[in-house]
Order: structure tokens, then C-alpha cells, then sequence
């Protein structure tokens, strides 16, 4: 008997940063975010991470020291540009759906307004707002709350989902499923831009779910896990040709090393930067792949391409491939072309189905909002309502040389 899947969650956010107007999108097994640069992209991926942070127990609505946010306040979080307006988020599981209008007291973030919808009967759903100052205390937020038809009743949020005796039956049934669907965030690993494997800590990042979104710590972390060292090590010798290992050193630290056949190992820190930058994607994909109590559940990473010859590039997502095959999604966050020919051509190679793949096109509006546009991948991998003119820009310069060449020859 197999098991029964956990559902997609699908996201609706609104007065988000530049995203303005409501904006759906949902977590494929890999997802891939496309656009151009100051867009937005980052600003979805990110989201994934403060939303993990904000599910935690003990998280009173939202949390405001994710490392995700980089210290934005709950104002900073919402739209600022004509008439602002505060953020609001919609969690919609199985054609049912939480949404909270948010609001904060000072730097404190609490729920202004309160929708969860468990039929399609809108005169069905459970819509209250806020009815009396909230009471903040270190771990959670409570605060009286009534609805038009006469409901009242004391919530408490612990997390960004609400919790309390007086909600009705069907509701606590409904956070239940929506629980379970957003288990996979629950140790969601981000790594940003700026990865360094043996660099610096981030001033004033706390501790993530598993590691840095930088990957300094991972040498602490997976010392003594000698599989996922090992596994790692195989992919790079039979891809650069390199070895892998975690050493100790005179001062009885530990350090990753890496060494061609024939040649004395050399620390990381001393390799190429795109090694360096590699590293925490392929180890923290290893160490998910592992599935043990503590490794990741997700992925979600800004410019896998970063420092990467296009070979290189190519080969990593067909590594980062077999990490969705195993069950652990991937979301990226990329202006590579090489990423997206590399995963048409696995779609066409039986790689990955083309429905496991999800591609949006994120664009910016007149007034500076975000849009977000979602790409049909097909199956022979063609690609709908992909923008005309995206990656084209290789071509022009092509025909400028040609064109510059042939006038030279005409002189």
C-alpha cells in the first residue's frame, strides 16, 4: 500500500515588498525563479526561509530575526511605494485556505485579520479580526478577536498559524493538512549569493534550521558524518577530478581539504572561488539526501552559477536532479540559461517529468511592483509564455561582432 502524498502548498502574497498586487505561486519538486535583476526574485526565495523561521513553535507570528529578513522591520516588509500598505500571506492546501492580514505595534507583528476558508461557500468562512490590544510575550501573541455573525473568542499564535480552544472543529481539522503540507519547510536550508565554506560568521545571524545560509559552519556540522563527505568527494573526483575530506588540524580544529591524485592536499579556503562557492550546495544536498533527523528538507538556493564554468553548471543540476528524485525539493534562483537548457534536456533525457518542474518569470511593473509569471513547461520540454527576448542578448552581441567585422572588411 503506498503512502498517500503530502499536498502542494501554493502561496499568496500581497503588499509583500515589491510585490504589490496578489501574487500565487507554488513549490514544484524544482522550482526555478527567472527574471531580471532588482525584480523580485529574491524576495520569493527568501520568503521560503522567514516562512520555515516562522513556523517554528515558540515564534510569536512572525519571525523577525530570520536570518531571510536581513533585519527589515514588518513596515520594511510590506509594499512602499504609492499608498503602503501592510503585508498580508495566504496558505492554500487542497483547495482550502489560511490567509492573515498583518499589522505590528512598534516592531512587534501580530494578526490584524484572520480568513481561513473550508468550503467553497464563502458565507462558510471563519473570518475574524482583531477586537482588542495584543498581548505579546516572549514566545507568542495573544489577543480577543470577533466575527460579523456574533463569533468571539481568544486566539494565541505561537507560529504564523493560529492556534486556541475556540476555534471551530473544521478549522483546527483544516490547520492540521496545512501543517502537514508545509513539512517540508519545516528544515528548509537557504544559501545565499555569498557563499564561503571557510569564511567569516555573518554578524548578528543566529542559528538556521540546519546550516549557515553562507555554509561556514558546515565543517562543525558534518564532522563525523562520513557518508555524506564521502559522497560529495566522489561527485567532485569524478567531475573536477578532486578529493574531499574533513582533516583535523594542529590546533584541533577541523578543516575541509581538497586534493587532485598525485598532488599533497591543499584547505579550501585556498582552492577557486567556484569550488568554494559549490561546496555548501553539494554538501548540504549529500547531507538532505541522507534523511536523518537533522538534515535538510528543502532546498532553496539564490545563483547556484555563481563563480561556475557552464560545464560545471550543467553538472551540478544534474546532481541537484537526484537530490528531487529522493524526495528533497529544490527551488532556485538563477539568471543562467546553461540552468535551464540543462533542465529541459533531463526532462527530455527522463531525468525529471516536466510536471516535477516549476518555472516563473519575475518582471517589474511601471510603478516598481513586482509580477510574477508562471512558465508552462511542457512535456518536450518547450516552454509557453516564456518572455520574447530572454537570454537573446548572446545573439545580438554575435550579430554586432559579425556586423562590425563585415564593415572593417568593407573599408
Amino acid at each position: 500500500m503506498t503512502s498517500k502524498p503530502t499536498p502542494r502548498p501554493t502561496f499568496t502574497l500581497e503588499s509583500f515588498k515589491a510585490f504589490r498586487d496578489k501574487t500565487t505561486f507554488s513549490i514544484a519538486p524544482l522550482t526555478l525563479l527567472y527574471g531580471r535583476n532588482q525584480a523580485g526574485k529574491s524576495t520569493l526565495l527568501r520568503f521560503l526561509p522567514f516562512l520555515s523561521d516562522s513556523l517554528q513553535s515558540g515564534i510569536p507570528v512572525l519571525d523577525m530575526k530570520s536570518p531571510a529578513l536581513m533585519n527589515a522591520t514588518l513596515k520594511e516588509l510590506g509594499w512602499l511605494g504609492p499608498e503602503q500598505a501592510r503585508p498580508s500571506v495566504t496558505i492554500e492546501v487542497n483547495n482550502k485556505s489560511y490567509h492573515v492580514k498583518l499589522d505590528a505595534k512598534g516592531t512587534r507583528p501580530y494578526v490584524n485579520v484572520l480568513t481561513v476558508q473550508t468550503t467553497r461557500n464563502r458565507d462558510d468562512n471563519f473570518v475574524v479580526s482583531l477586537s482588542e490590544e495584543p498581548k505579546f510575550l516572549s514566545n507568542e501573541v495573544t489577543a480577543e478577536y470577533q466575527s460579523r455573525d456574533g463569533w468571539t473568542g481568544k486566539l494565541s499564535f505561537r507560529s504564523l498559524l493560529v492556534g486556541g480552544d475556540t476555534l471551530p472543529e473544521e478549522v483546527k481539522a483544516f490547520l492540521s493538512e496545512v501543517e502537514e503540507s508545509l513539512t517540508p519547510l519545516q528544515r528548509l536550508q537557504w544559501f545565499h549569493a555569498n557563499r564561503i565554506p571557510d569564511g567569516e560568521r555573518l554578524v548578528g545571524s543566529r542559528t538556521t534550521r540546519c546550516c549557515s545560509p553562507t555554509g561556514e559552519d558546515l565543517v562543525e556540522l558534518l564532522e563525523g558524518r562520513e557518508r555524506v563527505i564521502r559522497d560529495a568527494s566522489d561527485w567532485l573526483y569524478q567531475t573536477l577530478e578532486e578529493e574531499l575530506s574533513l582533516q583535523p588540524q594542529g590546533d584541533g580544529s577541523m578543516r575541509f581539504q581538497l586534493r587532485k591524485r598525485g598532488h599533497e592536499a591543499r584547505p579550501v579556503h585556498l582552492a577557486g572561488e567556484g569550488v568554494r562557492s559549490l561546496l555548501p550546495i553539494l554538501l548540504a544536498a549529500c547531507w538532505a539526501e541522507e534523511k536523518e533527523s537533522d538534515s535538510p528538507t528543502m532546498l532553496a538556493i539564490e545563483e547556484p552559477e555563481s563563480h561556475l564554468h557552464p560545464t560545471l553548471q550543467i553538472e551540478l543540476v544534474r546532481r541537484l536532479i537526484k537530490t528531487v528524485s529522493i524526495g528533497i525539493p529544490v527551488v532556485l534562483e538563477t539568471h543562467s540559461v546553461y540552468i535551464l537548457r540543462a533542465v529541459q534536456l533531463a526532462i527530455l533525457e527522463g531525468h525529471i517529468h516536466s510536471e516535477e518542474v516549476g518555472l516563473y518569470w519575475v518582471d517589474q511593473g511601471k510603478d516598481g511592483d513586482a509580477k510574477l509569471l508562471e512558465i508552462q513547461v511542457d512535456e518536450d520540454a518547450t516552454l509557453s509564455n516564456w518572455q520574447p527576448g530572454t537570454f537573446e542578448e548572446e545573439q545580438e552581441l554575435s550579430h554586432r561582432i559579425m556586423q562590425k567585422r563585415w564593415e572593417k572588411m568593407k573599408r
